[in-house]
């Protein structure tokens, strides 16, 4: 079974999301921020990324540029979605925009051949063990987090 993050700041489609998702098979879990997707990515290893572009604080394109400086995470297919942006930039890896609103059926065909286009490439073994660490000067705490991969706005 696939495993999908959902991540938007708005509870009702980020649950709207999920359950339609699970009700199709996938095991879902859920952020809430961009930060939290990367700290979710870390903690579940998903094998897709399905996220809001425009969230307070760390929003959709920092976590996409993140992942993708990331060594292990920068093979998870990503799928932004927004009501209001397009993805304007070039960027290396898999990812995809949905405009919102958008159709159920176009969202699961995007999942379906993004999860293909995953496995025909040689996969980065996702392990099983947490990431590189590196130290957070906020914190003073080991973690995923430090200059190369801030938690900071584009802004």
């Amino acid at each position: 079974m696939s495993q999908i993050l959902v991540v938007d700041d708005e509870l009702a489609i980020r649950e709207f999301v999920r359950a339609f998702l699970e009700d199709e098979g996938y095991s879902v879990s859920v952020g809430l921020d961009g930060a939290d997707a990367l700290h979710q990515v870390q903690t579940h290893r998903p094998d897709l990324v399905l996220m809001d572009m425009m969230m307070p604080g760390l929003n959709g394109r920092e976590v996409v540029r993140q992942l993708h400086e990331h060594p292990v995470y920068s093979a998870i297919p990503v799928i932004l979605m927004s009501a209001a942006a397009r993805w304007d930039q070039p960027v290396d890896g898999p990812i995809q925009f949905l405009s919102k609103p958008f159709d159920l059926d176009r969202l699961l065909g995007m999942i379906s051949n993004a999860l293909q286009q995953r496995s025909k490439k040689p996969s980065q073994s996702l392990g099983s063990g947490p990431p590189p660490a590196c130290h957070d000067r906020s914190s003073r705490e080991m973690g995923w987090t430090c200059e190369q991969y801030s938690f900071t706005d584009l802004d």
